[in-house]
């Protein structure tokens, strides 16, 4: 199974939805992205979007003999967490997410807030089968110092960062590849794009794209992020 996150900045058609194509998803977590593209009426797929702003919110699509259905778990369009079913070889639930603000925080908390929420609100499903957590946090040690505290909650509940665990480097700023370039620029890079996956899942493959291919100036369908990709052993986990 191969799960793809990533912040597309606004829009799916055209060349992004291409270059996502291209990627070979069986799930994607699509991070600011509107409620109707073109991908999400293609044959063979199955999309659910939560959001405020029917132009800009967050979706999730999924392919082939992977098919997306509604969770019992309730979504929260403010913080942009949209849980869903995902049904297949592996079935498993997701909790796709686009953070927002907590605008009652300081602007450096204002987004690790929401996750620590997130944690808070559907901990209890975790412990209830398998669970993916999957988007853009925007958050990172080297933003807000908090992301690897976020990462050991996350650990507590049996979940791990694919990227992370298979670059065998720590959730704290260090040895990690960008996932967003503030203003597109290359000397303004954090890690704030991830996809958590329960610790006894084989992860066989995790990367990132890098700026040059998706990012610099003239790439086709840029966007600021780029994606994170996970491939996963369906066949050996427990």
């Amino acid at each position: 199974m191969r799960l793809v996150a990533w912040n597309v900045f606004m829009g799916l058609d055209g060349p992004k939805a291409e270059r996502l194509m291209a990627l070979s998803p069986d799930v994607a977590v699509i991070s600011e992205s509107a409620q109707s593209t073109a991908l999400a009426r293609r044959g063979g797929v199955t999309h659910r979007w939560v959001g405020t702003n029917r132009s800009k919110g967050l979706g999730v699509y999924a392919f082939g003999s992977w098919r997306l259905a509604d969770s019992a778990l309730p979504a929260d369009s403010s913080g942009f967490v949209l849980p869903v079913q995902v049904d297949g070889p592996r079935p498993f639930t997701l909790l796709a997410l686009w953070a927002q603000k907590d605008t009652t925080m300081p602007a450096k908390q204002a987004y690790v807030c929401r996750l620590e929420r997130l944690i808070d609100t559907y901990g209890n499903a975790f412990g209830q089968g398998d669970v993916v957590v999957a988007g853009d946090f925007n958050a990172s040690d080297r933003f807000d110092g908090r992301m690897s505290q976020l990462a050991d909650r996350m650990r507590s509940h049996g979940l791990v960062s694919a990227y992370h665990q298979y670059a065998g480097c720590a959730v704290s700023g260090v040895g990690e590849a960008p996932t967003w370039f503030n203003q597109y620029n290359a000397q303004q890079g954090w890690h704030f794009d991830y996809v958590f996956v329960p610790s006894h899942w084989t992860v066989t493959s995790a990367t990132v794209g890098t700026y040059e291919d998706w990012v610099a100036a003239g790439v086709p369908g840029r966007s600021d992020h780029t994606p994170v990709v996970v491939d996963v052993d369906t066949r050996g986990t427990a």
